[in-house]
């Protein structure tokens, strides 16, 4: 669907064009398509390693030729590029605008017009967006305009994961744009669209720039497409340049600033909705009436990877801060050490420049990009722990569990799948202590999540007397659900936090089994389930740490501490 100027250039100037500037000129030109006669000129002095693709490197008019905009007549090169008298000292735009797409690639000849645009404004209801109407042009997002295909691994990859499955929950929920939801700022994380202007603007959330874009042109149900995060499909981030805070105050006093972009790169990209919408601090700072206070008021939300990471989302209120717990403090045992506490973490400096000395020197190239992308775009727009990221991050640390040599082939089933196990069955003492000694029943599907069961055995009376008749100290009996609910809506806990994430299991069910933090975490878990919960008179036989000790079982080894150096269990101090 060439214009008028761009038939009459391709048939005569730019034929007396070819071979300009070079003695390069392509032979039996006359044989080629269409397209390639009309971009013959230009490919005559674009043709060599100045002028390479920014994503692929490959040279962009060899890119063209292997496209379908030369080998099926589509597009040639003045059909995108206004020449403007070219090379005779006129303009040549670079990057064309994307509005130049729509001249052939319609609603009535793409094949794929539903894919791109379905769950938009009038399309299928079930599923959310890959690209908004109101954002139809913008086809260099997610395209390399030269030769398409060279990044559809890429886009397919985005499409089957969690940020790009348009039947997900999280795009899928609510219709993104009704005022309700845009003034609460949930379209900064559940759509596209509300991503990148909170990037944009330097995460400031714009309700007024919401409603005016979502108003118009769609339902606001978009997956969390190219454009969330990347400028186009050079890849380039969209760069904020402050550090991003938490919605919430974090307990024990933590900064409420997560590093900024300068130490961890694309990873401020994930913080922001991975950081959870409420910390536990809510809980312990609350003047609510906790004998008619639901628990949504507390809501931690999805997914909070980055408030558990960076040790700032938990309830840490069951004793006072200052408390001494062995070598250190209450309140520094559950802060990070970037907030001046004793909670280190290998995995929260993957990505940053302290990995350029650290203790693995295979590690030691793993310096840019902060932990979130070092460890799930490793193995590509998946955002899986594939094959991939074993090969290219965690071998370079995990080479054995135990006496087992770890492989991409068996790392999720040796290494991955037994600590979510271990993890699963911690929680659950929690789960079962809250239902057969407070009565209170959860489910992470159903709202508001904790139901009590002593009004209502089927589990659907909302629980709103947190003080259980005024028997339990209800802010650390709320604290406790908190945490169970964080937890399991967060259910790689155990990888992205272990040391954090053991502690607040451990003090949670330490609370709930007597009301006291008095280290009877273990005992509990004993008397609750023998068969899971076993320990013998050590951890491991010896300091090695490749043999449970005999009568010890996996789910204790996890539960409560033990020292590293010997194998031996952590006394009086079983807390991890």
């Amino acid at each position: 669907m060439r214009n008028q100027f761009t038939l009459l250039l391709g048939a005569t100037a730019l034929l007396a064009l070819a071979g300009c500037g070079s003695g390069n000129r392509e032979s039996a030109i006359d044989q080629q398509t269409a397209s390639y006669q009309a971009s013959a000129g230009c490919i005559s002095c674009h043709d060599n390693t100045n002028y390479r693709s920014p994503v692929t490197g490959a040279i962009i008019a060899e890119e063209w030729k292997a496209s379908a905009h030369n080998t099926r007549n589509g597009a040639s090169c003045p059909d995108c590029h206004t020449t403007n008298g070219h090379p005779s000292g006129g303009a040549l735009a670079n990057i064309p605008g994307d509005v130049v797409c729509l001249n052939c690639h319609t609603a009535t000849s793409m094949r794929t017009y539903n894919a791109h645009f379905v769950g938009g404004a009038t399309y299928d209801a079930t599923k959310a967006a890959y690209v908004a109407p109101y954002d139809a042009n913008s086809c260099r997002v997610c395209h390399n305009p030269h030769d398409t295909t060279t990044l559809l691994a890429v886009n397919q990859q985005w499409a089957a994961s969690g940020h790009g499955d348009v039947t997900k929950e999280p795009w899928m929920h609510y219709k993104w744009r009704q005022p309700s939801q845009v003034d609460l700022g949930c379209a900064r994380c559940h759509t596209a669209g509300g991503s990148r202007d909170y990037f944009q603007n330097n995460y400031t959330y714009s309700a007024a720039n919401i409603k005016a874009i979502f108003g118009k042109y769609t339902t606001g149900r978009e997956a969390l497409g190219c454009k969330g995060c990347h400028n186009d499909y050079s890849w380039t981030r969209i760069a904020p340049t402050t550090a991003f805070a938490t919605p919430y105050s974090p307990s024990l006093g933590a900064s409420a600033s997560f590093p900024s972009g300068t130490t961890i790169g694309d990873t401020q990209l994930c913080i922001p909705c991975h950081a959870g919408l409420s910390g536990g601090n809510a809980v312990e700072t609350t003047t609510a009436d906790l004998t008619a206070t639901k628990f949504s008021d507390f809501n931690s939300h999805y997914m909070a990877a980055a408030g558990m990471m960076y040790v700032k989302a938990g309830f840490t209120g069951f004793t006072s801060a200052s408390a001494v717990l062995g070598s250190s403090t209450y309140g520094k045992s559950l802060t990070s050490t970037d907030d001046s506490g004793a909670i280190g973490s290998s995995h929260r400096t993957l990505g940053t420049s302290a990995m350029a000395t650290y203790r693995t020197v295979a590690a030691r190239d793993l310096t840019s990009g902060g932990p979130c992308v070092t460890c799930h775009m490793k193995g590509g727009h998946s955002l899986g722990i594939n094959a991939a990221t074993f090969d290219r991050v965690c071998v370079k640390c995990h080479t054995k569990e135990g006496t087992t040599t770890l492989t991409s082939a068996n790392f999720k089933s040796v290494f991955i799948d037994p600590q979510a196990e271990v993890f699963e069955n911690a929680l659950n003492v929690a789960v079962n202590i809250l239902k057969n000694k407070y009565g209170v029943g959860y489910n992470a599907t159903a709202y508001p999540y904790f139901f009590d069961l002593t009004l209502d055995s089927t589990g659907k009376t909302a629980l709103k007397d947190w003080t259980r008749g005024g028997t339990v100290n209800a802010k650390k009996l709320l604290g406790a659900c908190f945490n169970i609910n964080l937890l399991k809506r967060e259910p790689a806990a155990y990888a992205h936090a272990r040391t954090y994430t053991r502690r607040l299991i451990y003090d949670t069910i330490d609370f709930l089994d007597d009301g006291a933090m008095n280290w009877s975490a273990g005992a509990t878990a004993m008397a609750q389930n023998g068969t899971l919960y076993g320990k013998g008179s050590a951890a491991y036989t010896d300091g090695t740490l490749t043999t449970l000790a005999p009568g010890t079982t996996e789910s204790m080894v996890y539960l409560i501490g033990w020292d590293r150096g010997t194998g031996a269990w952590n006394t009086p101090l079983e807390r991890p």
